[in-house]
């Protein structure tokens, strides 16, 4: 059995914005169709925007994104005089809803994960996987959004890059705790670039495959303004009842070591 281990913050509502944290079985599922305008965004901390993160927020208000998951996000950190970009991406492109999620502390403050919504946040969880003395630990969230009335669950996370056979647990995992919701959506930098995931989400709704191969990775930008290296190693996930109405990267612009992957997904009654 492998271990996950649950942590809950005593300062949450710092980092969350919450519709109420209610339980959702009790919530009715409207269980109509519906839209969803996702992507996914390794903002590597600010580092190549010099902190300022309205370039992000360009890119999310581009696309019209309706949820976006981000990985290596500060909070709170001297870096950023305190500030949480978290919070000004909501404000920004008016996607009022967040979450920030803790894995390490960060010379103080902290360096995590984060997710902007545009719908409400019905209930939320973080979870730590185990990754022995490593010093830079991986964990996830798991929320249910309420989608004009539908049940999403949504997990976010960046998974280890310095041990594949780590990387692929976490993967395990992650099928294992999303399997059995009716609709799910998970937004990562998986450090995948085999495309493991596809052999463990198999029966998923899948946006980058060896078929598609969205460059997600660019690395370093050179003086002539190519890049050290490309992989697909970011995707998004969802349960086979959604379908990809269209996909696509925007690596027209550098403001990370990584690009912006976004999908628009149909989901059809459950």
């Amino acid at each position: 059995m492998k271990k996950i281990i649950v942590f809950i913050f005593t300062f949450i509502f710092l980092f969350t914005s919450l519709s109420g944290c209610k339980n959702p079985a009790e919530e009715k599922d409207a269980n109509t169709e519906f839209t969803l305008k996702v992507g996914t965004y390794n903002i590597e901390r600010g580092n190549e925007i010099n902190w300022d993160f309205t370039p992000i927020a360009e890119d999310i208000i581009k696309f019209d994104l309706d949820l976006v998951g981000f990985q290596e996000v500060d909070e709170c950190t001297i870096d950023l005089d305190r500030r949480s970009p978290m919070r000004e991406l909501a404000e920004m492109t008016g996607l009022r809803y967040y979450h920030f999620t803790n894995v390490t502390a960060w010379h103080p403050g902290y360096l995590g994960n984060c997710f902007i919504s545009r719908y409400p946040i019905v209930s939320v969880e973080d979870f730590m996987f185990d990754t022995g003395d490593n010093y830079y630990k991986r964990g996830y969230c798991h929320a249910v959004l309420n989608v004009n009335g539908n049940l999403v669950h949504y997990y976010n996370t960046h998974l280890t890059h310095d041990d594949k056979d780590m990387m692929m647990e976490q993967e395990d995992i992650l099928r294992e705790v999303s399997k059995d919701h009716p609709r799910y959506i998970l937004t990562a930098d998986w450090n995948d670039w085999f495309f493991n995931f596809c052999k463990v989400f198999n029966d998923s709704t899948i946006v980058n495959t060896p078929e598609t191969t969205y460059l997600t990775y660019a690395g370093a930008k050179k003086d002539d303004g190519s890049f050290s290296g490309k992989s697909p190693i970011d995707n998004i996930i969802a349960s086979n009842n959604a379908t990809i109405l269209n996909a696509g990267v925007y690596n027209t612009v550098y403001h990370s070591d990584h690009f912006l992957l976004y999908c628009t997904l149909h989901f059809s009654k459950i």
